[in-house]
């Protein structure tokens, strides 16, 4: 098992719904460490909600490296953002506003409060034709593409990478997340799995079960793939042809 490459975590404490302190922030850090990640991109909300200024995630962010260098020298910090889809994105975008993932093109961009497919694509679409690489950020929650294969596979059409939450590949196959998660799977339409850590608790940044989930039933390769190739080829801005 080769180390993990995590894109998705909401390590840094007092910028959103993430980590609340310092001293959580420090254990998220140790204990995605301790499970296999090497390389992390701390990516806090950029949404309706949550839009910390840029000098204060740079602010937290330096700390959080600075912890990393003392206590885990092996562990590789990297800063981006989650967005939310909204209207006025690429103006924050264009505006440093809103991080892409490591300075990259790639853009975490999530769809929660988007109830129609149709819409989501075109966000997609849009960011495309802007000249960024969207990473459609946890799909399997969205209920407007249950059910619809049709729509759904419009979606992966696109071009944009699919990155599913550890915690889905865990859940109970009767929840909805866990069944999207389960037949993202199985249409090999998943690029990058990811923690969304929040927390040390119900959302912690681990990955090492998902993994294991996956290559017991898809093998090692495609469980290399999913947490380490593709998202580490993501953080050194790789343009990557997502395999359909």
């Amino acid at each position: 098992m080769s180390a993990f490459a995590d894109i998705h975590c909401h390590a840094l404490f007092g910028v959103d719904d993430g980590a609340p302190d310092e001293a959580t922030m420090y254990e998220m850090l140790c204990m995605a460490y301790r499970d296999g990640t090497r390389e992390l991109c701390l990516t806090p909300h950029c949404s309706f909600v949550y839009a910390p200024s840029r000098d204060l995630v740079a602010k937290t962010f330096a700390q959080a490296e600075k912890y990393c260098r003392e206590h885990l020298p092996e562990m590789k910090l990297y800063l981006g953002n989650e967005l939310t889809y909204r209207s006025s994105c690429l103006e924050l975008l264009t505006a440093g506003e809103c991080r892409t993932i490591a300075d990259t093109r790639y853009v975490l961009v999530d769809f929660l409060m988007i109830p129609d497919a149709a819409v989501i694509i075109r966000g997609i679409e849009n960011l495309l034709n802007a000249g960024y690489l969207p990473i459609v950020a946890h799909p399997e929650r969205y209920r407007c593409f249950g059910g619809k294969k049709k729509e759904l596979a419009r979606m992966i059409e696109t071009g944009a990478l699919i990155q599913v939450n550890a915690s889905s590949i865990l859940s109970s196959p009767v929840s909805f997340s866990g069944r999207m998660a389960r037949r993202l799977l199985a249409e090999g339409w998943i690029d990058v799995v990811a923690s969304d850590g929040h927390d040390v608790l119900a959302r912690s940044p681990m990955l090492s079960k998902a993994y294991d989930a996956v290559q017991k039933k898809y093998g090692q390769a495609y469980a290399s793939r999913l947490f380490s190739e593709t998202p580490r080829r993501i953080l050194s801005g790789e343009k990557i042809y997502p395999r359909r």
